[in-house]
C-alpha cells in the first residue's frame, strides 16, 4: 500500500506538471537575478500585493482547511479532452487529513485519502476501501499543500477590502502579464486575497482562455483554478472517520517483546516471557491508562492459550496470548469500539455454502458455548480458556472456509459482523449482538487449524 499510494502520488504531480507546462503556464522564461552566479534563482520583490510564495504565513497557523481544484478541458491533438483535480487538506495541532481525487479523459480515476496523527497513519486508496492504519510516518512526498500548486503572482491591482471565511481580506485582481509565462500569452482573469493580518493568501482564482487559434497539435485547453482556506484557527484536531480502529499506539508490550507491529485496532508480538509475566504486566501497566479489567487477576499456574478483557468507556480491550511456532508466546491485542464497529458495518459477505465434513465430534451443548454461537462441524480436542468464557478447538478446514461458515452461521443466529481483519494464516472476527460480543481467532499451527471462540457481556 505504501508503494502505491506514494507512486499514485508522485504521478499525479508529473501530470499535473505536464498540464501546467503545455498550456503555457509556470515555463520559466527569465535570466538568474543572483548576480551572475548560475544557481537560477529568482528572486521577486517582497510586497503585500504580490504572492511570491502561496505558501506564504501558513507555517504560523494553528489550523486551517485549505481546497484546491483545477478544472482542464479542451482539446488533445484535435480530441476532446479533460482532466479534474480536488485535493482537500486540514491540519491541526500536528495531524493532517489529506484527500486527493483525480480524473479525466481515458484514465482511471484516482483516490488517495491519508490521515496521519503523529504516531500513526492511516491510508484509503478509493471511497470503499476500510481504513488502513499503521504506526509511523507520513512518506516522503506522499502529502502536499495544496498552496503549492498555485501559479505565482508579480503584480496586481487593489479591489478593496472584504471579508471572506470570516476573515478581513485584502482583494486584488491580476491577469496574464501577471504571471510569468511565455508568448503567446493566454488569455488570463484572476483574483486573490490576501489576509490583512498575518499575510497569507485565503483564497485564489484564476482562469485561463482556450487559445484564440487552435492547431489540432498538442494540449490545447482551458483552465479553471480555485483555492480556498477556511477554519484558521478553529480545527481543534483531526477526527478519524466512524468505524476506523485505531492503531493502538499507547498500549504497551512487553519490555521483551520482538517483531512488533501495530496497524489498525491491533497489535501484535513475540515474547520469551512467561504467561504469567505477561498477565502481570497488563494489570499493572493498563490501569494507570484508564482500562479497567473485566476479570479478576489469573493466579496460580496458568493455561495457554489464555485470554484478558479490559474496557475504558466504550473501547474494548481484548488480549489473547498463545504458545508461539519458534518457542515462547504470541501476544494479539485488538482494542476498537463496539458501538462505532457496528454503526459503520458494512454489508456482511455474500454468505456461503456451510462446509461439508463429519459432524461435531464434541457435545455442542457441553461445549460452553451460548446457544446461538455455532460449533464448527467436525471439531476435536475442546479445551476451556481459562479466566474467561472462551473455548479452542481444531476445525478440520482452512482458516478461509473456517471464516466463512462463521459469517453464514453466525448472521443466520442474529449477530452483526463489526470487524474481520487477515494476517497471514490468521482470521479475527468480532460479532455483536446487543450488549454481547464474540471474538472468534482462527488460526493455524503445525498444519493444524486452531479456532479460539470468546463470549464477552458488556
Amino acid at each position: 500500500m505504501k508503494t502505491q499510494s506514494r507512486s499514485c502520488h508522485l504521478l499525479f504531480l508529473l501530470i499535473v506538471t505536464a498540464i501546467l507546462l503545455c498550456a503555457c503556464i509556470f515555463s520559466w522564461p527569465f535570466s538568474s537575478s543572483d548576480g551572475g552566479n548560475g544557481s537560477g534563482q529568482i528572486t521577486f520583490q517582497s510586497r503585500p500585493d504580490l504572492l511570491t510564495n502561496p505558501t506564504t504565513g501558513l507555517a504560523d497557523l494553528i489550523s486551517y482547511h485549505a481546497s484546491f481544484h483545477q478544472d482542464v478541458t479542451g482539446n488533445l491533438d484535435g480530441k476532446p479532452f479533460e482532466r479534474h483535480t480536488h485535493i482537500e487538506l486540514t491540519r491541526a495541532s500536528g495531524q493532517s487529513d489529506f484527500t486527493r481525487e483525480l480524473q479525466g479523459t481515458d484514465e482511471q480515476a484516482s483516490y488517495f485519502h491519508a490521515i496521519a496523527t503523529g504516531k500513526a497513519v492511516y491510508r484509503w486508496n478509493t471511497l470503499e476501501e476500510t481504513c488502513q492504519g499503521e504506526a509511523g510516518d507520513l512518506l516522503p512526498g506522499e502529502t502536499l499543500e495544496p498552496a503549492e500548486l498555485l501559479p505565482l503572482v508579480l503584480q496586481t491591482s487593489k479591489v478593496g477590502n472584504e471579508t471572506i471565511n470570516q476573515m478581513p481580506t485584502i482583494h486584488y485582481h491580476f491577469d496574464q502579464n501577471a504571471l510569468p509565462v511565455t508568448e503567446p500569452k493566454p488569455s488570463i482573469s484572476g483574483e486573490i486575497w490576501m489576509a490583512e493580518q498575518g499575510g497569507y493568501l485565503v483564497k485564489y482564482a484564476l482562469i485561463a482562455a482556450m487559445p484564440s487559434k487552435t492547431t489540432g497539435v498538442g494540449l490545447e485547453v482551458a483552465q479553471s483554478w480555485t483555492y480556498e482556506l477556511s477554519q484558521v484557527n478553529s480545527v481543534e484536531s483531526v477526527p478519524l472517520p466512524t468505524g476506523c480502529m485505531a492503531v493502538p499506539v499507547d498500549i504497551p508490550a512487553m519490555p521483551d517483546a520482538t517483531n512488533v507491529s501495530r496497524r489498525s485496532g491491533i497489535m501484535e508480538y513475540e515474547t520469551a516471557s512467561g504467561a504469567s509475566q505477561v498477565v502481570d504486566f497488563y494489570f499493572h501497566n493498563l490501569g494507570p491508562l484508564g482500562w479497567t479489567a473485566k476479570q479478576e487477576e489469573p493466579t496460580g499456574e496458568l493455561k495457554i492459550p489464555l485470554g484478558l478483557a479490559f474496557f475504558s468507556g466504550d473501547l474494548l480491550l481484548s488480549i489473547d496470548v498463545d504458545n508461539a511456532e519458534a518457542g515462547g508466546l504470541d501476544v494479539t491485542l485488538m482494542i476498537y469500539n463496539p458501538k462505532e464497529q457496528a454503526a459503520a458495518m458494512t454489508p456482511p459477505p455474500e454468505a456461503t455454502s456451510t462446509p461439508s465434513g463429519p459432524q461435531p465430534t464434541i457435545d455442542a451443548s457441553k461445549s460452553g458455548l451460548p446457544e446461538d454461537v455455532p460449533l464448527y462441524p467436525g471439531a476435536t480436542n475442546l479445551k476451556k480458556v481459562p479466566g474467561i468464557q472462551g473455548i479452542i478447538f481444531e476445525a478440520p478446514d482452512l482458516p478461509d472456509q473456517v471464516a466463512a461458515f462463521y459469517r453464514q452461521e453466525m448472521v443466520a443466529a442474529g449477530w452483526n459482523l463489526i470487524n474481520e481483519t487477515k494476517s497471514g494464516t490468521t482470521i479475527i472476527q468480532m460479532w455483536q449482538k446487543a450488549s454481547r460480543m464474540v471474538s472468534i481467532n482462527i488460526s493455524t499451527e503445525n498444519g493444524k487449524t486452531n479456532v479460539m471462540i470468546v463470549t464477552i457481556t458488556q
